[in-house]
């Protein structure tokens, strides 16, 4: 399992990429890096992309465990923030998407996407258009 992340204080991104087999350890693990890294803001969305990953451990079960546990790290963190979920493999996706809805009521936005482009437009729209008139 490797998960390498990327914090971007100009995009204001931290940027998780997965690959191999992940379980919650893993992740639990990668937060607290995270939150110790100097260049870390707490206004800063999250992506974590699943494309490369080769498995799981953390299977549908524990989906609705990883969004309490997203709620423990949330208290340390902060909120406000949006989390981008990349699965394009459809099992991936559905699990990202059990964790979506598990994830409803947490103080942030949460969304799965099947491709890195849309996820990073969502995370980052850019100025928006000047209006008619």
């Amino acid at each position: 399992m490797t998960i390498e992340t990327l914090i971007d204080p100009a995009t204001g991104l931290v940027t998780n990429t997965v690959s191999g087999i992940i379980g919650l350890p893993d992740i639990q693990a990668a937060w607290k890096e995270t939150l110790q890294d100097p260049a870390f803001r707490p206004d800063m969305n999250v992506l974590w992309d699943f494309s490369l990953v080769e498995g799981i451990e953390p299977g549908s079960r524990e989906m609705e465990k990883l969004a309490e546990l997203t709620r423990e790290h949330i208290a340390r963190r902060g909120s406000g923030y949006r989390l981008a979920l990349v699965a394009p493999r459809d099992f991936y996706f559905g699990l990202c998407r059990m964790f979506e809805a598990y994830a409803d009521d947490l103080p942030i936005e949460v969304y799965v996407f099947r491709d890195r482009k849309d996820a990073l437009q969502w995370l980052n729209p850019g100025p928006s258009p000047a209006p008619a008139g």
